[in-house]
């Protein structure tokens, strides 16, 4: 008889650094993060990635933020990442002083607070993560997660345009939460289409569009977020 603990029918020999495995250990760190308002109380050095957390009383999103308390943020509504400057012309790996993260973060409060949402209403997670992980990780808790500002209502992390850009259509994001100043052209999708398509993101099941190693993963995270 084989021990009590052994393995039996053991397959692939499990390999820590694997680009799923690393992922997922990227997504549990972001989520043993403690909660924080939106922006931080203080200035940090450092890029990386972070979700945001939604508990207000906007009717569309409710669904989302009865998942969410001050205590314990189990859906993101957005998850993003901030990269140092000069990120895109090569990598540099000695730690960077900018606060690019915490910048990105009260960018994205004033953006909140412009389009006549609270701010307050708002929680977030943040991850210094060293710059060749950064757009896994983002990518892997987008995937997860499904945030609804990510992959329905779009256009909260467009910077300003300026010039003719000024123009351009309006996103999503602004059309269902005008206030920023952003593009001024007509709106890509009415606001009644937007607002069913938020109502069907919230109560479908995440699990069936996703692939076997993504669909693991966010089983994994589902048992952690039980604790």
């Amino acid at each position: 008889m084989p021990k009590k603990n052994a393995t039996v029918g053991a397959g692939t020999p499990f390999n820590p650094l694997s680009v799923p495995n690393v992922a997922l250990t990227l997504a549990v760190e972001l989520l043993e993060q403690g909660i924080q308002d939106l922006p931080p109380s203080g200035s940090f050095p450092g890029a990386g990635i972070y979700a945001l957390y939604y508990l207000g009383a906007f009717e569309p999103y409710i669904p989302l933020a009865r998942q969410n308390t001050p205590r314990l943020c189990r859906a993101p509504i957005y998850v993003g990442k901030a990269v140092r400057k000069g990120s895109r012309v090569g990598i540099d790996f000695s730690p960077t002083t900018e606060a690019a993260l915490f910048n990105r973060l009260k960018l994205h409060a004033k953006s909140i607070a412009g389009a006549g949402l609270d701010p307050k209403d708002f929680r977030c997670k943040y991850l210094v993560v060293e710059d060749a992980f950064i757009s896994l990780a983002e990518s892997v808790l987008i995937g997860v997660f499904r945030p609804l500002w990510n992959q329905v209502v779009s256009g909260f992390g467009n910077n300003p345009t300026g010039g003719p850009r000024s123009t351009q259509a309006q996103s999503k994001w602004d059309t269902l939460h005008p206030g920023r100043r952003r593009g001024k052209g007509e709106a890509r999708a009415e606001l009644d289409a937007i607002l069913a398509k938020v109502e069907r993101h919230l109560r479908e099941n995440p699990l069936d569009s996703m692939d076997s190693e993504l669909r693991r993963i966010a089983e994994r995270l589902a048992k952690y977020l039980s604790k």
